[in-house]
């Protein structure tokens, strides 16, 4: 049955997004570390470090977006035992406003621009998976919504999110170092 933080999904429908929930988070972490490190290249403008940011950004949010589909594909597969086809869909990131919260980040000192810039990417890489697992749900035709499925110790935010289970085309609210993924809740899980 499905509760607050339980999709109702079978073992392996919950391993599978325990995995997803892991590598989401893994993958915000790379996209983090190869930005810290265009941060230590003196040759840069502050344009061009920007820039790679974005470009770091951009690729991070298609990995993302194929994992999150990919994993909703093989949820719906493990859980109906049927094959999905691929939904295509892609994460889009909006270019100016990261053009605006990285140079706002770069005028910092060092350690705190740092800082800035891990939030900004650990949350824009982490939301782009988390936007196309809920675009894929919709998309679907079998999922008839999702409920937030928060990791082992959530803050008090998303403990009080904890419950409903929302329409599958609605975006996850997301704040920067959330944890929480989308989980899908299928025709037969409603009782």
């Amino acid at each position: 049955m499905t509760t607050a933080t339980d999709p109702g999904l079978s073992r392996a429908g919950t391993a599978l997004l325990r995995r997803w929930q892991d590598a989401l988070a893994k993958e915000a972490e790379a996209a983090v570390a190869a930005a810290l490190r265009t941060l230590d290249l003196d040759d840069l403008d502050e344009d061009d470090t920007i820039d790679v940011f974005i470009g770091v950004l951009l690729a991070s949010a298609r990995r993302q977006a194929i994992r999150a589909e990919r994993t909703l594909l093989d949820l719906l597969a493990a859980e109906t035992g049927t094959v999905v086809a691929a939904f295509g869909i892609g994460s889009e990131l909006d270019a100016d406003r990261l053009s605006a919260a990285f140079e706002t980040a770069l005028v910092r000192e060092a350690e705190q621009a740092a800082a800035s810039v891990r939030r900004i990417v650990q949350h824009e890489s982490a939301s782009a998976g988390r936007a196309t697992m809920t675009a894929a749900m919709a998309r679907s035709g079998q999922v008839v919504g999702w409920t937030r499925v928060p990791d082992e110790n959530p803050c008090k935010l998303c403990t009080s999110l904890l419950g409903p289970i929302l329409p599958p085309d609605t975006d996850m609210f997301s704040h920067p170092g959330c944890a929480c993924v989308p989980g899908p809740v299928l025709r037969g899980d409603l009782q």
